[in-house]
């Protein structure tokens, strides 16, 4: 693995500015584009060198995973992809660069427990996120490898969370027995996830889950004695009987006791809070992302808008007499080709064709709307002089 450099350039795109952190599998940069300083980027790489070439293939596979989920669905909590490529035998992963600190590092430096509020509203974000994760339209996801060194708390005096790290979430098949590899980070990842006979479950999110807001209530550590809790109020003594109930019924080790989905724990948690702490932010409920299934729209490539305002602003000229069908021809072309272009310059697309794809498609949206104006007067124009 090559040795952090301030200023180095990767794909003649991104200068690496700082080194985020490093782990088993590689490293994360911070890094800025070359053409536009202000655009920031969290940028990972590989390991070039594995003990073996089966870690190696399953480092690879995580990449390409985390790559795959991130870049098929949005969501406010979740980072957006911009690329993956490989230079110097070393392959890249370049996504949205989140500010903050992580859930771990809060735990350390506060040295105590998180206040009740947080801790349940920290619970009700990652149950919506997770939640979406897990009704996903053609495949459930499932996380498994929920922990705070994976949790990020962005700045300001709100709660608001973002998870990362979807290396080893994977596609949940009914179907299907058992994974086939078990990950997990052991004292987060549920029982279920060590039985060779067992696959992830959505509910095995719901275990990880519960034992993260024990832990920010109790400063427990669940990685020294995975499986095993006292009593959380034996822990902290300012935590009521209900929400020692909620959350000891999601560390359940049988998954059968624990809440049925992640959705039935967000309602536990909403109910409680509601009761205690009074009505919850508008931001906390996520009703569009929850409810609607559009969020799960995938990441449009530059080179399918860029053909789509090539051909709604061709036709915008062809069928002009065709008012007022084709009338919102033009106005499709014109903004299909600002958004490729302000993908262009998110992404740093510098593949010419398309950009005289846009050019061509945003032209001729421009003539095909200056014609379509035209035909109209030469159509109102005699009962305008009446």
């Amino acid at each position: 693995m090559m040795d952090f450099k301030p200023g180095k350039i990767l794909k003649n795109r991104y200068v690496l500015e700082a080194l985020l952190g490093k782990g088993g599998m590689g490293k994360v940069y911070l890094a800025v584009s070359v053409k536009h300083p202000d655009l920031r980027f969290a940028i990972k790489e590989l390991l070039d060198v594995f003990p073996s070439m089966e870690e190696r293939v399953l480092a690879l596979e995580a990449l390409d995973k985390e790559c795959n989920i991130l870049s098929s669905i949005r969501h406010p909590r979740l980072p957006r992809i911009v690329e993956k490529f490989s230079q110097d035998e070393r392959e890249y992963l370049v996504m949205e660069f989140i500010e903050g600190e992580t859930l771990e590092d809060r735990l350390k430096s506060n040295n105590r427990p998180l206040e009740e509020q947080d801790v349940i509203l920290i619970g009700i974000q990652l149950a919506e996120v997770l939640h979406f994760l897990h009704t996903a339209p053609e495949y459930p996801i499932i996380y498994r490898d929920l922990k705070p060194s994976n949790i990020i708390l962005q700045p300001g005096s709100d709660i608001d969370i973002k998870l990362v790290d979807f290396g080893v979430a994977r596609f949940y098949k009914p179907d299907k027995s058992s994974d086939t590899v078990r990950f997990g980070s052991p004292g987060y990842a549920a029982p279920e996830q060590y039985r060779k006979e067992k696959q992830s479950i959505p509910k095995s999110d719901v275990y990880a889950l519960g034992v993260i807001m024990y832990q920010l209530l109790t400063l427990y550590d669940p990685t020294v004695t995975p499986f095993k809790f006292k009593p959380l109020r034996s822990l902290n003594h300012s935590v009521s009987e209900e929400l020692e109930w909620i959350i000891g019924k999601a560390i359940e080790l049988d998954p059968v006791k624990r809440y049925h989905d992640m959705e039935f724990f967000s309602e536990e948690l909403k109910e409680y809070y509601r009761d205690k702490f009074g009505a919850l932010e508008e931001d906390y409920r996520l009703d569009i992302f929850r409810n609607n299934h559009m969020a799960y729209l995938p990441n449009l490539k530059v080179s399918n808008l860029a053909i789509a305002s090539l051909v709604t602003g061709i036709l915008s000229i062809y069928a002009c007499q065709c008012f007022p069908v084709f009338f919102p021809c033009p106005i499709i072309a014109l903004v299909t080709g600002s958004m490729a272009r302000k993908s262009m310059k998110i992404r740093e697309s510098v593949n010419p064709n398309e950009n005289y794809l846009i050019m061509g498609g945003m032209i001729t949206g421009v003539i095909g709307l200056i014609f379509q104006l035209v035909y109209l007067l030469i159509v109102l124009f005699p009962y305008l002089w009446r």
